[in-house]
């Protein structure tokens, strides 16, 4: 008997797992178009500086083969980083598409400049942004307990009933 509501409760600690990654996920989604439509859009080819407000900024841009170039506060160059291949991230700003173009880390409270743009002088616009990752982070990981909680919530279903209906 015991099994059988042990399993009962972690399958409903599975639901809300999951359905916290979930919202967690779909709210940095959000933070991030509104993170753009704080930052504003620049033109390809203009600079730009960005107040770092989390511990990620990212750079977005009309144009897929964009390059950008920066540097921080102390003059050190920002190391630039492509998004995973796997990764595809269009937001919307101010009715035009943005692709998340280049990733870098930041320090909250600290200033980047940064310039886009690309050799062939390419008509277009970019926005960088700042952001907290920990958002996405906490949302994979609930999501991650949620799918622990219900396999092991199912296990103890299944041997919980077998049980209960065994001695029954």
């Amino acid at each position: 008997k015991g099994l059988l509501i042990t399993g009962i409760v972690l399958l409903v600690l599975a639901l809300g797992g999951c359905g916290y990654g979930c919202t967690s996920i779909v709210g940095f989604a959000s933070q991030i178009a509104d993170a753009g439509d704080d930052a504003g859009v620049n033109q390809l080819g203009t600079e730009t500086t960005l107040r770092a407000t989390g511990s990620m900024g990212i750079v977005l841009s009309t144009h897929g083969a964009t390059e950008c170039y920066g540097e921080e506060a102390d003059g050190s160059q920002i190391e630039f980083n492509a998004p995973d291949a796997n990764t595809s991230t269009s937001v919307d700003l101010d009715g035009r598409s943005f692709e998340v173009v280049y990733q870098f880390d930041t320090e909250d409270g600290q200033d980047y400049r940064v310039i886009c743009g690309d050799e062939a002088g390419t008509v277009g616009e970019y926005s960088v942004i700042s952001f907290d990752l920990g958002k996405i982070v906490t949302g994979f990981a609930g999501i991650g307990v949620g799918a622990l909680f219900f396999i092991l919530g199912a296990i103890f279903f299944i041997i919980g009933k077998t049980a209960f209906a065994f001695f029954i």
